[in-house]
């Protein structure tokens, strides 16, 4: 049987290129809510904190519930079908539900950058000495204000901190991020690159950190690349009704006629539609007749495309 007396037991392990690892028991308020003991991540991280805290080789049970602490916890009865003082690990991170004596939790705290840990039996984290940077989870402060790695920058106060979403650094050693460029964006932080809006969408903005941000090409407009700043417009002889697309139709026609006019065009689709009105945009020069677009006529692709 585990006992459950000691509230704020501690002990570390220590992996090669991180920092000691270091875990703590809660049995009141809950893992973040004071002196930066974090919940667990993984089920995984679970495990390795219970059996360094010698809960003993217990394997995880994954939950997900509004009733119990999020992340690693010890219970001492039955949740769901598992033996009593059972190791959990709740998914459900969108509650706030208290630790105690009976959901005893497995709290861990990671360095910030600009300290570091690099020995067991330790409950705070030591300071970089003068001159000397870390990063996030550091065993020991390697760095200076000219050497941070990719992905994070030199703050001015003993941090490589990670560059912030819709930045990003590909080279080491910078006092700051770069922006996302029009046509990209990052929503992750500490990141050496920008992820590009796809084909059919645009963005016209620097420092994106969200997909969402990349706008639709509208109808008349597309875009064949990604990672563009703005849209093109369908050349002479194309056209295109649907937004957010990667080409434009070509037309054919067996009549020399020429229309030029947006109006013609619009009152043409009128009468194919019986006279209801329907708003869109038509760019370039389109001949007049027997007029194709993918193998269709204007009537019939309008009619599919307002259809759909």
């Amino acid at each position: 049987m585990i006992t459950l007396f000691i509230v704020f037991f501690l002990r570390l392990t220590v992996v090669r290129g991180t920092q000691a690892a270091m875990y703590k028991e809660r049995m009141t308020l809950s893992c973040g809510m004071s002196g930066g003991w974090g919940k667990m991540t993984s089920a995984t991280a679970c495990e390795a904190g219970a059996a360094a805290l010698g809960w003993g080789n217990m394997t995880a049970i994954t939950v997900s519930t509004q009733y119990s602490p999020s992340g690693c916890f010890l219970s001492g009865h039955t949740l769901v079908i598992a033996a009593p003082a059972s190791l959990y690990f709740n998914t459900n991170f969108n509650i706030i539900s208290m630790c105690k004596a009976s959901h005893v939790c497995l709290c861990t705290n990671v360095c910030p950058p600009g300290r570091y840990q690099d020995q067991t039996g330790q409950s705070i984290c030591k300071y970089c000495a003068s001159g000397k940077y870390s990063i996030v989870g550091a065993s020991s402060c390697p760095f200076n204000a000219t050497s941070c790695p990719a992905g994070t920058y030199a703050s001015g106060t003993a941090a490589c901190d990670s560059c912030p979403s819709g930045t990003y650094s590909i080279v080491g050693g910078t006092a700051s991020c770069e922006a996302c460029a029009s046509g990209k964006y990052q929503g992750q932080s500490g990141q050496v690159y920008c992820k590009t809006c796809a084909s059919g969408k645009y963005n016209d903005q620097v420092g994106q950190s969200s997909e969402s941000s990349c706008k639709t090409c509208a109808t008349g407009q597309y875009n064949a690349q990604e990672g563009q700043p703005s849209c093109k417009t369908c050349p002479d002889g194309q056209l295109q009704f649907q937004s957010g697309q990667s080409s434009c139709d070509s037309c054919t026609n067996s009549s020399e006629k020429w229309v030029n006019s947006v109006g013609d065009i619009q009152q043409s689709v009128g009468k194919f539609l019986g006279g209801e009105a329907k708003i869109f945009t038509v760019t370039g020069t389109l001949k007049a007749g027997t007029l194709t677009i993918g193998n269709k006529t204007l009537e019939e692709y309008i009619k599919s495309v307002i259809e759909q």
